[in-house]
C-alpha cells in the first residue's frame, strides 16, 4: 500500500502544474490577439479601389456623346461633347480599350441605270437526224420531221430572262407554224442502171465484145417547200437495188412524183451476131402529179447517173438543212453599288493608366452619289493617345475603305411592269455586321449598361440600286435569216408611280431623319447609304 502510494507520488511530479498550464493559455492567448490586426488590415484591401466602371465615346446622329457609369453610382446621363476626354478614377486597374473605326459609305450604281442596249439570241433547230440520202454511201434514210426538241442555243445574247441555253419552245414554236420557214430542195429521180456488156473468145484469141445500153435518165426538178413542225420529209423510190424507177417526193407542202431512168438492156448474142443493149429512157408518170409540174416544180432537167442513185439535195448537198432563229430586241438592267468596307476594330488590355485620354472618334464616310464616280468616300481612323504623347505613339483604328464595284441584272425589255428583280436583294450591296457590340464588354442588368450596343457602329453603308421604268421596245423575229414578226411593247403606265426604295427584308428605307425614301418618275436610283461612325469603349 505504501509502495503503491510512492509510485503515484513519484509519477506526480513528472506532469504539468496547473501555474504552467495557465502560463501557456496566457501566452497563446497574447498571440490570438496580436493575429487580429493582420486580418483586419487584410479586408479594407478588398474595398479600398475605385468600383467597375464603363466609360463611352460614341456618335448620335451628328452629336458626338460622352457616357461614363460604374456598378456604385449607376449610369450618368451621356453629354454633348466637342472632344471626348477619358480621366482614369483613382485606384482603378485592369483597363480593357476598344474601339471602331469609322465605315466607309456605300458605292452608287456603276453605269448608267438608264441605259439600254441592243441584244439577240440566236440557235439552230437541227435537220431531222436520220436525214434522206447519203452522197457518199449512197444509201437512203427515212427521212423524218423538224422538232424544236432538236435545237441548240448558238448565242443566247447574255440576257438573263432569256432562253438560258435551251431554245425557247413555246414562242418560237408559234412563230414557225404561223411564219414557216422556207427551203428550195433539188430532187433528182435515179437513173436507169447500164446494160452489161457481152464477149466473145475466139479460138484465136481474138475477143470481140459489145457494150450494154446506158441506162436513161432521171427526172430532177426545184421545189420549195414551206417546213411545218413536225410533219415529214420523205423519198419513196421504186427501185433502190436495179436502180430506174419512178420516186414519190413528199414535203409538208408537197407531194410529187418524180420520173425515174428506165435500165439499158444488155448486149447479147442474136444467132451469130453480136447485138449492143439499147439505152433507157425516162419512164412516163401522171403529168397532174408529176413533179416536173410547174405547180410543184420551178424547172426541170435531166442528168444521167450510172450509179442509179437518186439525189435529194439543197445547194447541192444531200439531206435537209438546219434551220436557224435570231430573235433581237432590247436589253435593259436593274444596276447595284456595292457596300463599303466596316471600320478596324481593336482592343488592348492596360494593367493601369495614370494620364488621361484624348479621344477622336472616325466618322462614317459619306455614299456614292454619281455613276460616273460611284464610290463612296472612306471611313475615319479612330485615334486614342495619352495626354502628352505624340500622334506616333497613339492607338489607331482604320476607318474601312470605300470601293468602287457594282453589278447588274440583264433582262429582256418586253413591257415589263416596274422591274427592281435582284439588284434590290443583291448580297454585295449590304454592310456586314461589324459585330463591335458584341466585342465590347456588357453589364446587362448591372448599373452601368452600354448606349452602343444597338447601333450599327463601326459598319460600312449600304449600297444603292436601280430600278427600270421603262420597259418599251421592239423584238424581230427571223428565221433563216428572214424577218418574220415584230413585237412592239410598250410601258405599263403603272410603272410612272412612286417608288418607295427597300431593304434587304422588304421594309421601307429611310434616311437618317426617319423619312421612308422614295423615288417619283423618272427617278430610277434609291441611294447608297453613308458609313457609321466609330466609337470607343473602356472598361475597368
Amino acid at each position: 500500500m505504501i509502495n503503491m502510494l510512492n509510485r503515484t507520488n513519484t509519477h506526480s511530479h513528472k506532469g504539468f502544474s496547473l501555474a504552467e498550464m495557465l502560463l501557456v493559455l496566457v501566452i497563446l492567448s497574447f498571440l490570438i490577439v496580436s493575429m487580429a490586426p493582420i486580418a483586419y488590415n487584410k479586408m479594407p484591401k478588398k474595398t479600398d479601389r475605385a468600383p467597375h466602371g464603363r466609360f463611352e465615346c460614341y456618335y448620335d446622329g451628328n452629336k458626338l456623346m460622352q457616357y461614363t457609369a460604374d456598378e456604385i453610382y449607376g449610369e450618368t446621363t451621356p453629354i454633348e461633347v466637342t472632344q471626348c476626354e477619358f480621366n482614369p478614377p483613382a485606384k482603378a486597374s485592369f483597363f480593357i480599350v476598344q474601339a471602331i473605326g469609322g465605315g466607309a459609305g456605300g458605292t452608287y450604281v456603276t453605269d448608267d441605270p438608264y441605259s439600254t442596249t441592243p441584244i439577240f439570241e440566236s440557235g439552230v433547230i437541227n435537220a431531222p437526224d436520220t436525214g434522206l440520202y447519203d452522197s457518199v454511201s449512197l444509201t437512203w434514210g427515212s427521212g423524218g420531221a423538224y422538232d424544236l426538241s432538236n435545237c441548240t442555243i448558238a448565242d443566247p445574247g447574255d440576257a438573263a430572262g432569256g432562253s438560258g441555253g435551251t431554245c425557247p419552245t413555246s414562242w418560237l414554236g408559234t412563230y414557225w407554224n404561223s411564219h414557216k420557214p422556207s427551203i428550195t430542195l433539188d430532187v433528182c429521180a435515179a437513173a436507169g442502171r447500164n446494160g452489161t456488156a457481152y464477149s466473145l473468145t475466139y479460138e484465136d484469141g481474138h475477143i470481140n465484145s459489145v457494150p450494154g445500153g446506158s441506162g436513161g435518165p432521171g427526172t430532177c426538178a426545184q421545189i420549195t417547200t414551206g417546213i411545218t413542225l413536225g410533219s415529214p420529209f420523205t423519198i419513196n423510190p421504186t427501185d433502190l437495188d436495179l436502180g430506174g424507177g419512178n420516186m414519190t417526193v413528199t414535203t409538208p407542202d408537197v407531194s410529187c412524183v418524180l420520173a425515174g431512168g428506165d435500165n439499158g438492156t444488155n448486149g447479147h448474142l442474136a444467132g451469130t451476131v453480136l447485138v449492143p443493149g439499147t439505152s433507157g429512157g425516162t419512164l412516163s408518170t401522171d403529168p397532174a402529179t408529176d413533179c416536173s409540174n410547174p405547180a410543184f416544180s420551178s424547172y426541170v432537167s435531166y442528168i444521167h447517173s450510172n450509179s442509179g442513185a437518186g439525189v435529194y439535195q439543197v445547194d447541192g448537198t444531200a439531206g435537209l438543212p438546219d434551220i436557224t432563229y435570231k430573235r433581237q430586241g432590247t436589253k435593259a438592267a436593274t444596276r447595284y453599288g456595292f457596300m463599303g468596307n466596316n471600320g478596324e476594330y481593336i482592343s488592348m488590355f492596360f494593367p493601369e493608366l495614370t494620364e488621361s485620354l484624348d479621344i477622336s472618334i472616325g466618322r462614317g464616310g459619306d455614299e456614292g452619289t454619281s455613276y460616273a464616280s460611284p464610290a463612296g468616300t472612306d471611313g475615319g481612323d479612330t485615334v486614342i493617345k495619352l495626354k502628352n504623347a505624340s500622334a506616333t505613339e497613339a492607338l489607331r483604328a482604320k476607318g474601312g475603305k470605300a470601293t468602287a464595284l457594282g453589278g447588274s441584272y440583264n433582262f429582256w425589255l418586253k413591257g415589263n411592269t416596274l422591274v427592281d428583280t435582284d439588284a434590290v436583294d443583291a448580297d454585295g450591296r449590304f454592310a456586314l455586321t461589324s459585330g463591335f457590340s458584341t466585342f465590347v464588354e456588357l453589364d446587362q442588368d448591372s448599373k452601368m449598361p452600354s448606349k452602343i450596343t444597338e447601333t450599327l457602329t463601326g459598319m460600312g453603308g449600304d449600297g444603292a440600286y436601280s430600278i427600270v421604268r421603262e420597259t418599251a421596245s421592239v423584238e424581230t423575229i427571223s428565221l433563216n435569216g428572214v424577218a418574220i414578226a415584230n413585237e412592239t411593247y410598250t410601258t405599263p403606265p403603272e410603272n410612272h408611280q412612286v417608288y418607295t426604295c427597300r431593304t434587304r427584308d422588304g421594309s421601307a428605307l429611310k434616311d437618317d431623319d426617319g423619312n421612308e425614301i422614295k423615288l417619283n418618275n423618272p427617278e430610277v436610283v434609291c441611294p447608297a447609304q453613308k458609313g457609321h461612325s466609330g466609337a470607343v469603349v473602356i472598361v475597368w
